[in-house]
């Protein structure tokens, strides 16, 4: 089977070496995605637009300071806690937005409120809107990517570690991988790596 032009991908048995291979370019299209979005923040605070070719890309990457850049895109997109800090921000937003609309429900008299407002100030009907707009109001692609770029730089840095011999690289990177785990209800995963930690 050929998925994406990469063979070795049975319907069966997935072939390591293969995923490996795919989601590691899937993690340099996500790298390359970032610095477009640095490169064109500085290219149009610059006055000249958006970057629209690879030799556009290429220049702003040789024009400036290398490790400025990638400073940069590490403060934007890599801190841990952005992606929930994003998800908090758009539940605050919602729950917000719904407190002020039952704040002026509230301050009409009974008898002017209609039924969808009567029931709109009900605590049942605040779940659901909440649920329903908070989705809405979240950019999911990008927190996702977030999320990616994130643990794929563990992953990579660990691959890396393993194929150069640094095993004290590859401690850290597990102690990473521990609390990552534990994060997204992974607990057995996590256990066996607080118990490879201690042994």
């Amino acid at each position: 089977m050929n998925i994406l032009g990469r063979s070795g991908v049975n319907e069966n048995i997935p072939d390591f070496n293969t995923c490996n291979r795919f989601v590691l370019q899937v993690f340099d299209v996500l790298l390359l995605a970032a610095l477009i979005t640095i490169a064109n923040e500085w290219y149009e605070s610059a006055g000249k637009g958006r970057v629209k070719t690879v030799n556009q890309l290429h220049k702003v990457v040789e024009q400036n300071n290398w490790a400025d850049l990638l400073e940069v895109m590490v403060r934007r997109f890599f801190p841990m806690s952005k992606a929930h800090f994003l998800r908090s921000k758009s539940q605050a937003a919602v729950l917000h937005a719904y407190l002020a609309k039952r704040e002026e429900i509230m301050a009409k008299k009974k008898s002017e409120s209609t039924a969808q407002e009567i029931e709109f100030s009900t605590a049942r009907y605040k779940e659901k809107y909440i649920a329903e707009r908070y989705l809405e109001s979240r950019d999911i692609v990008y927190e996702n990517a977030l999320i990616m770029l994130q643990q794929m730089l563990v992953y990579t840095d660990f691959h890396d570690a393993m194929r150069g011999g640094h095993s004290g690289q590859m401690e850290k990177d597990l102690e990473i991988a521990m609390v990552m785990f534990a994060g997204c209800g992974k607990s057995n995963s996590a256990k066996e790596m607080v118990e490879q930690q201690i042994d």
